[in-house]
């Protein structure tokens, strides 16, 4: 037995920090978005458990992939006996919850493998175990999440738009991130009322100007603006603590212009769509 799965990457459309909770953790405000960049991921049947992710450079036992399946046979109280392959389309180090999303989505595919031995609140317990961000992948689409990023509210729809990721340059741990974001002052907060309200009218023109970033003030997105600008993107925004930035388009063909330019220069892109859901099964 064999199962294809594909594994949406996802964006924040805006993240806000509102605090700590008493074990020191950041708390957040964040609309989550899946898009169609996506990996793959195949899982047969074998002996033991193994992953494998070629050219990644990720030992088997470190993927939280690994991990999440090891919480899955565990739970179900079921022998190992899979071999699960990722082909990674997503950039790892991104901002974009690619390690997340391939955890969540195996957890999902390995239910349906093995007959569903468990409930939906036993496999958002597994992946908040995992991450703080894993359990929003179990469905995706686009969602309000609070607390450290478990809590979630599912929203309408995100208007139809195109996306271009734009990925320059390299990031430290995200703890790091947090403490340098923890030292600012007079820290900047989007709307994110705005943008629920945007999303709720199903006004993407809205959305993009309310799009925001809490860590984007330590990323300088200025030369990337000017670089696409003749594209006209409603927004360029940043995804997670970076170092991906987000431009908006409403037209597919100046979305497209705006990776040809980036392609000249040798920039790392990516265009894409809003997804509906977090997992395609093939």
């Amino acid at each position: 037995m064999e199962i294809k799965v594909s594994a949406n990457a996802k964006i924040n459309l805006t993240l806000d920090i509102v605090g700590t909770n008493e074990k020191g953790y950041h708390l957040i405000d964040s609309v989550f978005q899946s898009i169609s960049l996506a990996d793959k991921i195949i899982i047969k049947k074998a002996q033991g458990l193994n992953v494998l992710m070629p050219d990644s450079g990720v030992k088997c036992e470190d993927n939280i992939v690994y991990l999440a399946a090891q919480r899955f046979f565990e739970k179900a109280r079921i022998s190992p006996c899979v071999s699960i392959e990722i082909e990674k389309n997503i950039p790892m180090s991104a901002g974009l919850g690619g390690g997340s999303c391939d955890a969540a989505v195996t957890l999902l595919a390995l239910n349906k493998m093995f007959d569903l031995p468990l409930s939906d609140n036993e496999l958002h317990e597994i992946a908040l175990s995992l991450g703080a961000d894993v359990p929003f992948a179990l469905k995706g689409g686009t969602m309000r999440a609070t607390g450290i990023g478990e809590k979630l509210e599912p929203l309408m729809p995100m208007p139809d738009c195109y996306f271009v990721l734009i990925k320059k340059g390299t990031k430290p741990s995200t703890g790091q991130m947090y403490a340098r974001l923890d030292a600012l002052e007079n820290l900047k907060h989007p709307d994110t009322a705005g943008a629920l309200e945007a999303i709720e009218n199903s006004d993407i023109k809205a959305l993009a100007q309310k799009m925001d970033n809490v860590f984007a003030a330590l990323w300088d997105l200025k030369p990337i603006c000017d670089l696409i600008k003749s594209t006209n993107p409603l927004t360029v925004a940043l995804s997670g603590s970076g170092p991906t930035a987000i431009a908006v388009y409403q037209n597919e063909e100046n979305a497209k212009k705006a990776t040809e330019i980036l392609n000249k220069e040798k920039i790392e892109c990516y265009l894409c769509t809003p997804a509906k859901t977090s997992f395609i099964f093939e």
